[in-house]
């Protein structure tokens, strides 16, 4: 389908050509065929008269767990640690395909009503979120944020149920809706995994051309709780196994340190600071 948007202020993001007056941009099918002040030729098959309004790139939600719009507020007041063990892991147990598509629409609902076209969410039951994904047309980067509580003398990726997801995620959903989905490799933070999670995590996305998506020093608890066990920050902990080679998103680095800003300048790892969360 093509459409054009007609008579409408345009904001490029284009440092050469920031705003642009009285501007068309055409669409065909996913892609933005062109943005300017000439009306361009040929019939489209819907044209939108945008005359005093702006049109603007969509949003992009860097960090997300989108099915929790059904936890919003539940547990709220506590510290990290007491929210998560307390009252969301014990509440994310209960949920099934069922909860997690309805917690996924009610919050890509909320999301594209505010302008957000792109996510990078972070979730179990992701199947499902890639379902719900492609139903309501926005894009998505997904992960399913793997965890390992075990003694790290027995990990075994077959029966590591991250590693299975992990595998099936990507065998499944990458590059699906003619692109619309990119999976990525996703470690959930240094205190609920360990080594050789990571660098079985880090080896797979090597293999298959990931980036990486994680939590890192989210609160000083966290921070310091990886300095004692193991002489490093998370981004130095995780970097170790070569979990930072193709890049990815670290989610809050709250207390991250100018030497963890440097590996991550160096492996193209983009902080994604989360102001409300983190308040």
């Amino acid at each position: 389908m093509s459409v054009l948007f007609a008579n409408v202020t345009a904001v490029t993001m284009d440092p050469a050509r920031p705003v642009l007056q009285n501007a068309c941009v055409a669409v065909e099918g996913t892609r933005i065929a062109s943005v300017g002040q000439e009306h361009p030729r040929g019939e489209f098959d819907r044209v939108i008269d945008g005359q005093g309004k702006a049109l603007l790139p969509g949003l992009v939600n860097c960090h997300t767990h989108v099915p929790m719009a059904l936890l919003r507020g539940y547990g709220g007041g506590h510290d990290l640690q007491h929210w998560l063990n307390d009252y969301i892991f014990p509440a994310e147990a209960r949920l099934d395909d069922r909860c997690v598509a309805a917690g996924t629409a009610l919050g890509l609902a909320e999301m594209i009503a505010s302008g957000v076209t792109c996510v990078a969410d972070m979730y179990m039951h992701t199947g499902t979120i890639a379902e719900q994904i492609l139903e309501a047309g926005i894009s998505a980067n997904l992960s399913c944020g793997g965890v390992y509580f075990g003694a790290p003398e027995d990990f075994s990726p077959d029966a590591c149920g991250d590693c299975r997801n992990q595998i099936a995620l990507t065998e499944e959903w990458n590059g699906a809706g003619d692109g619309q989905i990119k999976v990525d490799a996703s470690i959930h933070a240094e205190y609920t995994s360990s080594p050789p999670l990571w660098q079985w995590m880090a080896d797979f996305a090597r293999d298959y051309g990931l980036r990486m998506h994680a939590h890192i020093s989210e609160t000083a608890s966290e921070h310091q709780g990886s300095l004692e066990r193991r002489g490093l920050t998370p981004i130095q902990a995780l970097d170790r196994c070569g979990v930072w080679e193709n890049g990815g998103i670290a989610a809050h680095c709250v207390y991250t340190t100018a030497e963890d800003w440097a590996i991550m300048a160096a492996k193209d790892v983009s902080c994604v600071h989360n102001p409300w969360s983190n308040l």
